[in-house]
């Protein structure tokens, strides 16, 4: 029960990093809109999904896997340009790497 409980805390924090993510693009990029990509929705589901199955990982390597799985997702799945995919995979390395900081400081904090 404490992994499912852990698993659907992995996958909205890493549904908030996409969507962060891509909010921050489309506020400040002007072009192609990742949003507007034909197989959106399934890219979004499936990097979110698997960034959250990999967050079971220790520190470095979940945010490497991590990086891995949102640069797949970026320059893969959306049919940006690479400099496009570049800005938006910045945008999610970002917002990946504080969300981990967020939940590493919640477990030190509590003692867990």
């Amino acid at each position: 029960m404490v992994h499912l409980l852990a698993l659907l805390i992995f996958i909205g924090l890493n549904a908030a990093c996409w969507f962060v993510s891509v909010a921050s693009y489309r506020s400040t990029v002007a072009g192609p809109d990742p949003a507007a990509a034909r197989h959106h929705r399934v890219v979004a589901v499936a990097a979110v999904g698997a960034a959250a199955l990999f967050s079971f990982a220790p520190f470095p390597a979940n945010y490497v896997i991590s990086l891995w799985v949102w640069g797949v997702a970026a320059f893969g799945g959306l049919g940006l340009p690479a400099s496009r995919a570049a800005i938006l995979f910045a945008y999610l390395a970002i917002t990946s790497f504080t969300s981990r900081l967020v939940v590493g400081g919640f477990m030190d904090m509590f003692k867990l």
